[in-house]
């Protein structure tokens, strides 16, 4: 073949490739619908390979995939000012959309001109870990520890059993797996999703995308969406977001750390359930609120009707819409809920100094660790201290935790998962502030029956 027919072979291919972008985003701007046409089979397969499914979408693989309706409407009122940019690898290629009126790039992936995971196209070149529950790639392999995933799979572990999930559901799950995309950088957030945000569930393809090594939260949505197998896509958030708080806490906190926070807000009135009830208010309200009060509700729910009746629940009040009727529950739980506020506990770090004997047991400088029969006590003079937890707390300059104090605050840290795992907050406790002892040392304690719930990181 002579060098000019090989120069206008690959123009031909070239102009054929610019053909199918430019009709792929006419598509999915004209005729959205139209797009489950050019799906390509290897990525429906993926997208069904948990047999999770929506009854509002035949295409699952299309959930969240090119425009949402407001950022369409918006390039048909100024369709001149979109900008498309391609990025071809082989028979790939990867289209990435710009408009004025849209706040965030918009990611369309193409294998032979079909409609493939941009997620999986864009981290191609990714480190690649697998677990027993989960496939975990990550934008720099530098900053993985084998704990993390480790600790992600015994999480799963705990949400199969709670939600009673049958043998053969969790085998397939072994099989098939979760997807968790560890981002590194904020840039490999907003270069997979679009969105400048710490995490976010991919509901078409069974995947976290994260900027926390260990994302509880979100993995919570996909694992309760995996238990019911065949839900409506949106689900109240008073029970959404609620279950996955109280199950996985939320923005880098450990559930125990969220829901003492709202057994505070709850008793001194700041905000109650009750009105959470209500979609229009729950969404309305600052999340730093609405968040932990729904995550403390759902676990008392989880607790007192059981899985059963909370799966019933749950698709009760599940649409293909968003919009919602108030929840209703019965006058026997408003009393139940009542006596759990008072009886429920979930602070780790205390301030008040328990009536046992105490004897020295570990200094690190001039920081001390001391055991009494049920509790651990620590007289800080840094405002860091790093320990590990073995049968006991043992203080060492490479520990997993790490102990953050200040004037009114106490912070314990897993610097696996880079959760929060404890925390005392003066100002939002009824507790006592801690001591300050004759030496100028912060004095706080921790049962010892809790070592185990920070050990495990969830």
């Amino acid at each position: 073949m002579t060098k000019s027919r090989v120069l206008l072979l690959i123009l031909v291919i070239i102009i054929n490739l610019w053909a199918d972008t430019d009709q792929i985003v006419k598509m999915a701007i004209n005729s959205p619908g139209m797009l489950s046409s050019r799906i390509a089979p290897g990525y429906t397969e993926f997208c069904n390979r948990l047999g999770i499914q929506y009854p509002d979408f035949a295409s699952k693989g299309l959930i969240g995939y090119g425009f949402i309706e407001p950022e369409r409407q918006k390039i048909l009122q100024s369709p001149k000012e979109l900008e498309i940019n391609v990025e071809e690898s082989g028979r790939q290629q990867l289209i990435t959309v710009r408009h004025p009126g849209v706040d965030r790039p918009v990611y369309f992936a193409l294998q032979d001109s079909m409609l493939i995971s941009p997620y999986k196209l864009q981290s191609r070149d990714w480190q690649v870990h697998t677990g027993t529950y989960i496939e975990y790639r990550v934008s720099d392999d530098k900053v993985f520890k084998p704990e993390q995933l480790e600790i992600l799979d015994n999480f799963c572990e705990y949400l199969l059993e709670l939600l009673q999930v049958s043998p053969a559901r969790q085998e397939l799950l072994k099989e098939n797996k979760l997807i968790y995309y560890r981002c590194v950088a904020r840039d490999d957030i907003i270069r997979l999703t679009g969105y400048n945000c710490r995490g976010m569930g991919i509901l078409a393809e069974d995947a976290v995308v994260s900027l926390y090594p260990c994302h509880f939260h979100e993995l919570c949505h996909l694992m309760i969406n995996f238990a019911l197998q065949d839900v409506s896509l949106y689900t109240h958030p008073f029970l959404q977001e609620g279950f996955a708080v109280a199950l996985g806490g939320r923005g880098g906190k450990n559930p125990d750390v969220l829901l003492d926070i709202a057994v505070f807000i709850c008793e001194v009135g700041f905000m109650s359930p009750e009105g959470l009830f209500d979609a229009s208010y729950f969404r309305a309200n600052d999340a730093s609120f609405t968040y932990p009060v729904s995550g403390l509700y759902n676990r008392f729910l989880l607790e007192k009707i059981g899985i059963e009746q909370y799966f019933i629940l749950y698709r009760a009040y599940s649409n293909s819409t968003g919009d919602f009727i108030k929840i209703s529950f019965s006058s026997l739980l408003k009393d139940q809920w009542q006596s759990f506020l008072k009886e429920s506990y979930f602070t780790h770090v205390i301030t008040t100094d328990p009536d046992e004997e105490f004897n020295l047991s570990q200094t690190l400088g001039d920081n001390e660790v001391s055991t009494s029969r049920n509790f651990v006590r620590f007289s800080m003079i840094s405002d860091t201290l790093r320990f590990d937890i073995v049968d006991n707390i043992v203080l060492t300059q490479s520990g997993n935790f790490q102990v953050e104090t200040s004037g009114s605050e106490i912070n314990i840290r897993n610097l696996i998962t880079q959760n929060l795992v404890a925390s005392y907050a003066s100002g939002l406790s009824l507790d006592p502030g801690f001591q300050i002892d004759n030496q100028k040392r912060a004095v706080f304690y921790l049962k010892k029956s809790d070592l185990k719930i920070l050990k495990r990181g969830f």
